[in-house]
């Protein structure tokens, strides 16, 4: 499985090396056996067929199931141990997917929407659309589209049936995170020529697929100049069972770095072209470019005790595009798409456009204070030499080779709540709009770009 989003503080996944949790970014891989927790934060964790399960802030799930049956079928089981969760599954009739909590379990049916609260003393679902069974013992409970179940955790009687779903605040982004998914991933199929449809949205949002120079039809990120290459940041990170998996930056760097192969072509840059072949963990990078002869390859040696389990690549230094100290979100060139909010500001391809001429755009923005509701305190980490003022993180990975963590912010994508982070909504340029900021605040963006003049 795919962790495809983080925003926020506290996100920690345990992949089983042995050192407990460890920070988490977008597209480290999830596998059997391993745990995420959200802190003060918020994750999105894709399967296969770009189904997705959405975890709130204080939340704990474990993944005891993940397989893959003789006949194709795919099994996956969330064992939901704190929190809030919601889960929205495809059509498609390929996974068998049940959250677990306790001693009851619940089947979700194709197309289902749910949302699972254990916060209280009374666990709830709401389903929003679809059918699930809710499972304890010898007892199978039925529930549809919009109903409900509120569980006794002291007693193993069949759960009461509520007719109405119960609000929260956190709905607004999920119903944003699966309008999104639904809206940017092709129907019926997909174009990586795999089985498997997940990151395909965010290649979908952050890219496009064109005639490259002489080399035919490749797939490039917007805000990416001739100069950028898909394998000068990232980071190793270490899995028992497969050694070193390499862990791209970028919001959209997973199927592109488990499929197909990347290209230089002369003039044009590096291009991604699809192939049939999906490479799990064992993704090992061999980059070669023509006429500068680079090779980038994983460690060999296993981590040492005491040592890291992820080893980052910093060739170059990152560029991010971020949301800057004049109240107007800033786009730079080759930042590829880092710390663009998803579908926030719309189609990004005419900004791109104006990238490649000046170097950056801004895009105007008002900004409203960013302040933890329950303490006061600004929240989110700044990125080194930024003016962000406390926008969530969204990608926090290895830096400098010496263990430290770096973390590159941008602001909230959605359109929810939580807890007063600040925002940032696309105003008039026809993206959806962002409201993460709830009742402390919220952001706007407008207006025309403005070229920085740099080239």
């Amino acid at each position: 499985m795919r962790l495809s989003q983080v925003i926020g503080e506290g996100v920690q996944l345990d992949r089983q090396t042995g050192r407990g949790f460890e920070a988490a970014f977008a597209n480290l891989p999830i596998t059997q056996g391993g745990v995420l927790r959200t802190g003060n934060g918020v994750a999105e964790v894709e399967f296969e067929d770009n189904s997705s399960l959405r975890l709130t802030p204080q939340s704990i799930v474990a993944f005891p199931v993940l397989s893959l049956g003789p006949d194709g079928t795919r099994s996956s089981t969330v064992h939901v141990l704190k929190g809030a969760v919601y889960a929205s599954l495809t059509k498609g009739k390929q996974n068998n997917v049940s959250l677990t909590f306790g001693h009851e379990t619940l089947v979700l049916g194709p197309g289902s929407h749910v949302d699972l609260d254990l916060n209280g003393t009374q666990p709830r679902l709401d389903v929003m659309d679809g059918t699930v069974q809710a499972v304890n013992g010898a007892t199978t409970t039925t529930v549809g589209r919009k109903k409900g179940l509120l569980f006794d955790p002291a007693s193993s009687a069949a759960p009461t049936l509520v007719s109405n779903n119960e609000k929260s605040q956190y709905d607004a982004w999920d119903k944003q995170a699966v309008e999104y998914h639904e809206r940017l991933v092709p129907s019926g199929g997909n174009y990586a020529g795999t089985p498997y449809a997940y990151g395909l949205a965010d290649m979908n949002y952050y890219g496009n697929f064109a005639q490259i120079g002489s080399c035919g039809t490749m797939w490039r990120p917007y805000l990416a100049s001739s100069n950028w290459s898909p394998y000068d940041n990232g980071v190793w990170a270490w899995y028992p069972t497969a050694g070193y998996s390499w862990v791209s930056p970028y919001p959209w760097g997973w199927t592109a770095f488990h499929s197909g192969s990347w290209n230089y072509c002369p003039g044009s840059g590096w291009g991604w072209q699809p192939g049939n072949q999906w490479n799990g963990l064992q993704n090992t990078a061999l980059v070669q470019r023509p006429n500068v002869p680079s090779t980038l390859k994983p460690p060999i040696a296993r981590p040492h005790p005491a040592g890291s389990t992820m080893i980052p690549v910093n060739q170059k230094p990152l560029v991010v595009s971020t949301l800057n100290d004049k109240d107007a979100f800033t786009f730079r060139k080759d930042s590829a798409g880092l710390g663009v909010p998803r579908s926030t500001f719309g189609k990004l391809d005419h900004i791109s456009n104006d990238v490649a001429h000046h170097g950056m755009v801004e895009k105007p923005a008002f900004v409203a204070s960013s302040f933890n509701g329950s303490n006061g305190r600004p929240e989110g980490n700044q990125a080194p030499n930024s003016a962000n003022r406390g926008a969530t993180a969204t990608h926090t990975m290895p830096a400098n080779g010496r263990g430290s963590m770096s973390t590159h912010t941008s602001p909230s994508a959605g359109s929810s709540s939580m807890g007063g982070r600040q925002s940032v909504s696309a105003g008039s340029m026809g993206g959806p709009s962002s409201s993460m900021g709830g009742s402390m605040g919220s952001a706007s963006a407008g207006g025309h770009a403005a070229g920085s003049g740099h080239h």
